[in-house]
């Protein structure tokens, strides 16, 4: 040849004012390999090194064909009539190409079609369309460098992912690239290195002459990959680091990834589309789907609880329906109740040699093969919500369960976020565990974890919801003789008041209650601790959903504390008998004052003695007997002053002010009503204050004062919402609604107490559905709306029966002319907004 391959190689660089080092940072070859070349040592380079230096170099046509054809083997080389045609042609136009002129070099006829290689598409997929949005909408806009779509095992990742690729497939002409990277089992996972050629050799590249190292084959990468429009799928990714050299050297090219972990890292902007698990309608849409024409399919009912058992995730979905296939014979509820008798059937559920067990257990084993402590920590916090009988945690009750600082819980949590065996909830510093997950993690605490261990862990976790409850219980009960607060209230955040307390405790009411249950079977010795628990929940229940399940709750602790007089016993009998009051039952209710009254006497205290009776009293005024209920409240006052105790005189004066008017005294009413309200102002007790404005409210506008009534009642109701009482809220609605109607404002008043009976609806003041409603249909009949007016009478005639109120419910059932019995299918009647006020349908459930 006219001139050697490494003399033009050479010519060409020192023309492109190029460094070896430059050349090989461009090209993504070693600088040892272009030094070579250019001393002639290497004097026959392939195809594939060629066109990278031309490319790095920008050659022309012409320049390009010339190094070409110096690297050609000597009997791969032109004629001898074309060699000095091409020889002279490289001695006078071997210079880079200006940049207007520069092209992507065309593909040789040698090279390979581009790459097809993603795997087919799901056909259909349930509950994504959003999701999908989302993953176009990151490709489209531009400023990433990769889009990954992140979730747990089963989730349906890699399913989203290639549906989107299939669709921006057109969009990329030079090639679809796929690479399953295994990330998610640690014992298989493709090194990057590996990735790389795989990636290079999918487009043409001869695997001999891809580098050895990372460094110098994510260059050639990047080289064969700068002009291109590819489109590059990884599935399984293992973690950033094991992908951040996978990148493409184009903005034009999109990189679609599916893995366990955030992908999160400094060295790229990758988007994160963090998908979740199918609402329960679309994962009962997919199992009929999956089953349709099956002899399951004949019952939908069957299939919608099957489906509601996978908990949303759609590889569980198509395991039960896979099941279900291979077994005509199986009704669904069949498969149901296997899996409800034991959720190892449903995390045993195989599809070849694949287990849900074994696609959740691989993120899990990733932290415990770690030798890194924050996942190995993450790992033994796993095993320890476990131990729980729910799926919802907050921070700081995991810091109590694992006994750990909590910084250290924070690094720990965070972590089983990133691998998605957590997901973070609506709520700051609060977490939940998917089913399936947790059931994982169930198995391995109870393999992990001695019994005494566990026994401890939830032992730490129901304390630390004592401390909860306990500093909540002062906005409705005054703390016991003889108790410390400060030690009760420890094992709770300093920063947490008794709103806050009340939040937490609401939050984590259903796992709270199971949690008892555990404890109390697994530990004798926790009666004492449940029974304070019970004490401190007062506030939640009062406040926050009425009475559903406090009776059950306060029957349960008194029964762990034996027959024997104690404090705990006296204070929770008379909890009881609110409870059982607030529900209608005043028959037991005064039974269980009663007790409460013999155990404070036995025990010599006062105060308790004092706010015994005010539980008798109140039971007594519900049932009749207000004579007998003022005599029990004047001694609670006499009580309440000899102890000197502002708060005890401050209900006592409530007390009477509810009797006196229940017996037509409204201006000895009133007088109560005033000094109850005082005393509440003096302490600073904004419940106690609302609940003596709502009472002389009532009275004042029984009185006709209607002015100062109204000013009441409607601070009674930003007073409540201030407090987030519920129940106070709903009744001071009532009361103010009804003044509405009083004062002549109907219109008004209708809307008032339809904001009342809304927060019935979700769960408020129940025990004041009865005169709402009552209320409501007085309001409506005065206008002339006589149809919803019988619709209110007729679901306030059951609603009293219901609640034992028989006097109200005998008056409601004449006033809507129609027979209704306790036993009565219940009309519950829902308020809807509309331009001209509230309206009302009625539905049957």
């Amino acid at each position: 040849m006219a001139d050697d391959f490494g003399g033009q190689l050479k010519r060409a660089r020192r023309a492109a004012r190029l460094t070896q080092e430059e050349l090989a940072g461009r090209s993504g070859l070693s600088v040892e390999g272009i030094s070579l070349l250019e001393r002639g040592l290497r004097r026959h380079p392939r195809r594939a090194t060629v066109d990278l230096l031309i490319a790095a170099l920008a050659l022309d046509e012409a320049a390009a064909d010339a190094l070409r054809e110096a690297a050609l083997e000597p009997d791969d080389e032109p004629g001898a009539d074309q060699a000095p045609a091409v020889a002279g042609r490289a001695s006078t136009d071997l210079r880079p190409a200006s940049s207007e002129s520069a092209e992507p070099s065309r593909t040789p006829s040698r090279a390979p079609r581009p790459p097809r290689q993603l795997p087919p598409a799901p056909r259909r997929l349930y509950g994504r369309d959003d999701d999908l949005v989302r993953v176009h909408a990151a490709v489209a806009d531009g400023r990433h460098q990769a889009v990954a779509v992140v979730g747990m095992g089963g989730v349906g990742k890699t399913a989203l992912t290639l549906r989107a690729a299939e669709d921006l497939a057109p969009a990329y002409a030079d090639g679809h690239v796929y690479l399953d990277l295994r990330g998610h089992r640690s014992t298989e996972t493709v090194s990057t290195l590996d990735a790389l050629r795989s990636l290079l050799t999918s487009l043409g590249e001869d695997a001999d002459s891809v580098p050895r190292d990372v460094d110098g084959a994510a260059a050639m990468w990047r080289t064969m990959t700068r002009d291109a429009q590819l489109l590059v799928v990884l599935d399984n990714v293992a973690d950033a680091e094991q992908v951040l050299p996978l990148l493409p050297g184009s903005s034009r090219c999109a990189v679609l990834m599916t893995s366990r972990k955030h992908l999160i890292t400094s060295g790229a902007d990758i988007a994160q589309i963090a998908l979740p698990p199918l609402s329960d309608d679309h994962a009962r849409a997919m199992v009929r789907d999956l089953l349709h024409g099956s002899a399951a399919a004949d019952a939908p009912a069957a299939l919608d609880e099957l489906a509601d058992r996978c908990t949303g995730l759609p590889l569980a979905l198509r395991f039960v329906s896979s099941q279900l296939l291979a077994r005509p014979h199986w009704p669904a509820s069949f498969l149901t109740d296997r899996i409800d008798a034991s959720h190892d059937t449903l995390v045993d559920l195989a599809v070849g040699d694949v287990t849900l067990r074994s696609t959740l257990a691989a993120s899990v084993h990733e932290l415990t093969a770690s030798t890194d402590d924050v996942d190995l920590l993450a790992a033994h916090v796993l095993d320890l919500l476990g131990l729980l009988p729910g799926t919802t945690f907050s921070t700081t009750m995991v810091e109590h369960l694992a006994a750990r600082p909590v910084a250290q819980v924070r690094r720990a949590l965070d972590r089983l976020v990133d691998v998605s065996l957590l997901d973070a909830a609506s709520v700051p510093d609060t977490y939940r565990l998917h089913d399936l997950v947790h059931e994982v993690a169930r198995e391995r605490a109870a393999a992990t974890v001695s019994a005494a261990d566990q026994v401890a862990a939830r032992r730490r976790v129901l304390r630390h919801f004592v401390a909860v409850a306990w500093r909540s219980r002062g906005l409705v009960r005054p703390t016991p003789q003889g108790y410390d607060d400060a030690a009760l209230t420890a094992a709770r955040p300093a920063g947490w008041d008794a709103t806050t307390c009340v939040d937490v405790l609401a939050a984590h009411a259903p796992l709270l209650l199971r949690l008892v249950d555990q404890v109390r079977a697994d530990d004798p010795t926790s009666a004492v601790d449940i029974a304070r628990l019970t004490l401190g929940m007062i506030t939640y229940y009062v406040t926050r959903v009425d009475t559903a399940g406090w009776p059950e709750q306060v029957s349960l602790a008194i029964a762990g504390l034996g027959p024997d007089a104690s404090a705990e016993r006296a204070w929770l009998e008379q909890d009881l008998a609110l409870a059982l009051s607030g529900r209608g039952e005043n028959a037991d209710a005064l039974r269980h004052a009663r007790s409460a009254l013999a155990q404070a006497l036995h025990l010599d205290d006062p105060v308790c003695e004092g706010w015994a009776r005010s539980a008798a009293a109140l039971a007594l005024k519900r049932i009749g007997r207000c004579s007998e209920a003022a005599r029990e409240v004047e001694q609670v006052l006499d009580l309440a002053r000899e102890a000197g105790d502002l708060r005890l005189q401050a209900c006592a004066w409530r007390d009477l002010t509810l009797i006196r008017r229940e017996s037509g005294a409204l201006d000895q009413a009133a007088y109560s009503g005033r000094q109850a309200l005082e005393l509440y102002t003096r302490l600073d007790t904004p419940r106690g204050v609302v609940m003596a404005q709502i009472n002389l409210g009532v009275v004042l506008r029984d009185l006709a004062e209607l002015s100062e009534s109204g000013r009441l009642l409607d601070s009674a109701v930003a007073g409540a919402r201030a407090i987030d009482d519920r129940a106070l809220e709903t009744e001071a609605l009532d009361e103010l609604g009804y003044w509405y109607v009083v004062s002549g404002d109907v219109g008004v008043g209708i809307d008032v107490l339809g904001r009342g009976l809304e927060l019935v609806q979700d769960g408020g003041g129940l025990q004041w559905e009865g005169r709402l409603r009552t209320r409501m249909a007085t309001a409506l009949d005065a206008i002339g709306r006589a149809a919803e007016a019988q619709e209110h009478w007729a679901a306030a005639a059951r609603v009293h029966l219901a609640r034992g109120e028989h006097a109200q419910a005998i008056e409601a059932e004449k006033r809507c002319g129609a027979r209704v019995s306790v036993t009565s299918h219940l009309t519950v009647v829902r308020p809807v907004r509309r331009s001209h006020g509230w309206t009302y349908g009625v539905r049957t459930g």
